[in-house]
């Protein structure tokens, strides 16, 4: 019964289609895929199986393999340049920033070298080496759990205003290294 069947997750439903041959019965024209650079090879045999199956004429890929975060599930470069191998692939660039000021633009440049402002404004970039150079209205990204942990509890002792936002990272906790 459907009650003593054993639970099927998000990886097997992109897994056992693949694994069981099980045929699609859609069809499409396009297939848009956002977010590329967090594929994974079975989510690239998965997609060639629907675009087979779904006898669609196109198929868009956006996605950038400079901001891939899903190592862990298998997401690489090497990944994303599957996409290379489909055919009739027209790959376009798009290396003008819309959202950034030119200042910004100039920095992330130092590591990657291949943007455009697309926006007449600087923009602001600051090292803060002193958490008392933080103003309350300020917005503090970073990518390692450990500093915003560290910067939270810091300006929480001061009784400064403060939130984290961020996904899962209650569960990136137990691997931070604070």
């Amino acid at each position: 019964s459907l009650h003593d069947a054993l639970p099927i997750y998000f990886g097997d439903m992109i897994f056992l289609p693949v694994y069981l041959n099980m045929q699609f019965s859609m069809s499409c024209k396009y297939i848009l895929v956002d977010e590329a650079q967090d594929f994974n090879i079975l989510q690239h045999l998965f997609l060639k199986k629907i675009f087979v199956e779904s006898g669609a004429s196109k198929i868009a890929i956006v996605g950038d393999p400079q901001q891939s975060i899903y190592g862990f599930c298998g997401a690489s470069p090497i990944a994303f340049n599957k996409f290379l191998e489909y055919p009739n692939i027209v790959e376009l660039t798009l290396s003008t920033n819309y959202r950034c000021g030119t200042n910004i633009i100039n920095n992330a440049n130092k590591v990657y070298n291949n943007l455009t402002a697309g926006v007449n404004f600087p923009g602001e970039v600051r090292e803060i080496y002193d958490l008392n150079d933080i103003s309350n209205s300020s917005l503090v990204i970073t990518r390692k759990v450990s500093t915003i942990f560290k910067a939270f509890f810091i300006l929480l002792s001061h009784n400064r205003p403060v939130s984290v936002k961020g996904e899962n990272l209650l569960g990136e906790i137990g691997r931070a290294h604070v």
